[in-house]
């Protein structure tokens, strides 16, 4: 074999060992392992960001405005079911276990959503849709469906590598909200598989 053939076999070899290498998700894994977006209707890929495991930091905020970290880190994995028109998240923090399963609604042009928790006895309806740059919940009564209050929920500045959430809550019927939670998330190192088992 000529050296220049040599030369190109080695550079051929690099190539591929670079390849094998990079992060799970460069190889278009993301797509293999949390799966499509049908692409019968543009609405059905509003969830393709929030595909993928991402580390959660969680901030609370008080009344008085003071933002206080919460210890440890949360976890969440989304991704779509088969068909590509249903998207379900797992979070798993300390102690805390959920799932939330949603479906685009064609008619009202929103994801009609479900929240569940089983260890807490709390589950809810709620919906979701994309405002402008930002994809925003309303869940009347709180997780539990039983609150005082209502939750919203405001997702944005979403990039391929984090995003951010701020949750508010409402004593009045959706007169004033007052936030109460920041969370952000980034997305974990590829791992082969889910890290959180659904």
């Amino acid at each position: 074999m000529s050296n220049s053939k040599l030369s190109g076999l080695v550079k051929a070899v690099a190539a591929m060992a670079i390849l094998l290498s990079a992060p799970t998700y460069a190889l278009g894994q993301l797509d293999d392992k949390f799966g499509v977006p049908n692409t019968s209707m543009p609405e059905y890929a509003q969830f393709a960001y929030l595909r993928g495991d991402w580390d959660v930091r969680m901030v609370t905020i008080d009344k008085a405005g003071k933002k206080s970290e919460i210890p440890g880190r949360a976890q969440i994995t989304g991704f779509y079911h088969r068909e590509g028109k249903i998207f379900q998240s797992c979070f798993v923090a300390s102690k805390f276990y959920s799932t939330d399963i949603r479906a685009f609604d064609t008619k009202t042009k929103e994801w009609r959503a479900h929240f569940l928790n089983a260890n807490a006895q709390r589950w809810s309806g709620f919906t979701v849709k994309k405002i402008g740059d930002t994809i925003q919940s309303i869940v009347l009564g709180g997780f539990s469906g039983k609150e005082i209050f209502d939750v919203k929920s405001v997702v944005s500045d979403i990039t391929d590598h984090s995003f951010q959430s701020k949750i508010y809550a409402s004593y009045d019927k959706q007169q004033t909200w007052i936030q109460t939670f920041e969370l952000f998330y980034t997305r974990a190192d590829p791992v082969d598989g889910f890290r959180i088992n659904c």
